[in-house]
């Protein structure tokens, strides 16, 4: 497992999963210039700036905010904060065992879990046209369901809070139709557009 950011001190070398909370792709005041990237990296705990130097055009293209990394670095100070010089640095991939669900706030229900239930929900609606219109719905977000807030702020405003906010909506089969308006919020705060 990874040692969390709070517990780091200077020295210390570690391995770890982290995810990439910002990122810029930037150049030294060297002579002859290189590449590095001027990372922030999270975890549950908190975060930390990092440096990638002598990152190649290959590194730049493949790493991006919100990705899951594992990385292999050590901690430094440097104007009196800590920061990590990261001496290795690839994605994340299935067999590391680690969720975006691990490192921001998240619905407490993972979606995979909410989702069949909605489902059961909008099959067991008895008026035709009524099932058809929640179900055309939310089939334009079941795409996104398993990420996204109900809103940007406030609202079940985390990771999965979409679906989290549709199934405690769903208490009742009524109730259901409420969560139309949950797509509405998520359309209307991302800008989502179904192709027609």
């Amino acid at each position: 497992m990874s040692i969390l950011i709070k517990e780091l001190r200077e020295g210390d070398e570690f391995v770890g999963y982290y995810l990439i909370r910002e990122i810029e792709a930037k150049q030294t005041n060297s002579s002859v210039p290189k590449d590095y990237l001027d990372l922030v990296l999270g975890d549950s705990s908190g975060s930390i700036s990092a440096k990638y130097w002598d990152a190649s055009k290959t590194d730049i293209e493949t790493f991006f905010s919100m990705s899951l990394v594992k990385i292999q670095g050590v901690v430094q100070v440097y104007r009196d904060r800590l920061q990590v010089e990261v001496l290795r640095i690839r994605k994340t991939n299935e067999e590391d065992g680690v969720s975006i669900a691990d490192f921001i706030r998240s619905a407490p229900i993972a979606a995979d879990e909410l989702i069949p239930t909605i489902q059961q929900a909008i099959s067991s609606l008895t008026h035709y046209e009524i099932r058809s219109m929640v179900t055309f719905c939310f089939e334009k977000v079941k795409v996104h369901i398993h990420s996204a807030p109900a809103a940007p702020k406030y609202h079940y405003a985390y990771y999965g809070g979409l679906a989290y906010h549709i199934r405690r909506r769903t208490a009742g089969r009524i109730i259901l139709l409420f969560g139309l308006h949950s797509i509405l919020l998520y359309e209307r705060s991302t800008g989502f557009r179904s192709e027609r």
